[in-house]
């Protein structure tokens, strides 16, 4: 009968349901906990949590590596303070040289070799008179001295000079009375002024006092033929009086014409410019130059006047 309760079997009732199935949640939750516990004792031992916030542990390996790392890194670098501040420098960004620094100048140019005079009448001199005229009718020149110092040659002086009132011609070419600067290289035997001589050294040119009877010897073939004498010269009528205060205060002889050849003329002069703005054949200069000319020449530097047109200097300096 269904009604009926068999000897021995309990029947549940839904309380006793309802507190076995907690029991059992409750059993199922403790288990849960349980193994995670043992989970996060496992994980922490190895090392491998990791807390919010943290970065990973490295590796045993890996921590070994990056001690080796450091030991080499420490190893390489600088001992002292002064290589240490050596690194940072050379580390150190440097401001922009343009905003600060002028820029690096060029390199100079190579210089040019120097030039000298040649041919052989320059062959033993150190000073040089080079007097220069831009065409062959002009009466205005140019006067500059060369000086060589160590085998280098470099001016002195320069200023303006008159010329023949007839300009120049050629040495060879040349007529007496025809009023010309003759062009050539000529020596400077000796100098002459009606003042005393300026130049006080020990070596200046000799120089010859000019006095009221005092003449220049144009004589060809006489003894004292471009020299000069006391009195009118008793070899002929060719000569020339040179007690003149303005123009031979200070003047230099050239010896043209030592050879003596008749018709070519002679006493030509570097003297002191007479303000006519030419000459009888000379070169003039201004007083205060010629007094320069005197006290630098030297007669132990065998010096040489050089007369040509500006256009043919290269042909004797270069």
């Amino acid at each position: 009968m269904s009604g009926e309760r068999k000897p021995g079997v309990r029947t549940m009732s839904w309380s006793d349901v309802t507190t076995f199935m907690r029991t059992r949640r409750l059993a199922v939750v403790i288990s849960a906990l349980v193994v995670c516990a043992v989970v996060f004792g496992i994980a922490f031992g190895l090392g491998v949590l990791q807390m919010p916030g943290e970065s990973a542990p490295t590796p045993l390996a890996d921590i070994t590596d990056a001690a080796r790392s450091e030991d080499q890194t420490a190893s390489r670098i600088p001992a002292s303070t002064e290589a240490t501040d050596a690194v940072v420098a050379t580390e150190t960004p440097k401001p922009d040289a343009s905003d600060s620094e002028p820029p690096a100048p060029l390199p100079a140019p190579a210089p040019l070799p120097s030039k000298s005079f040649h041919g052989s009448a320059f062959s033993d001199a150190s000073q040089v008179i080079v007097v220069t005229a831009d065409s062959m009718s002009t009466t205005r020149a140019t006067l500059t001295t060369y000086q060589k110092v160590d085998g280098i040659w470099g001016t002195v002086m320069s200023t303006r000079a008159c010329v023949g009132k007839r300009g120049l011609v050629l040495d060879a070419e040349r007529i007496e009375g025809q009023l010309q600067t003759p062009i050539g290289v000529y020596p400077m035997p000796y100098a002459f002024g009606t003042a005393a001589n300026p130049n006080s050294s020990g070596t200046p040119l000799t120089y010859k006092w000019v006095g009221a009877y005092t003449y220049y010897d144009g004589n060809y073939g006489s003894a004292t033929f471009n020299d000069l004498v006391e009195g009118v010269p008793t070899a002929g009528d060719n000569y020339e009086y040179m007690y003149l205060p303005t123009a031979y205060k200070y003047g230099i002889d050239t010896d043209f014409n030592p050879e003596q050849k008749p018709g070519k003329g002679n006493a030509i002069f570097i003297h002191c410019n007479t303000g006519s703005g030419y000459t009888a054949g000379c070169v003039s200069i201004g007083e205060s130059r010629m007094v320069e000319l005197l006290r630098w020449l030297d007669r132990t530097q065998h010096p040489r006047v050089l007369i040509c047109l500006t256009g043919d200097l290269h042909t004797f300096y270069y």
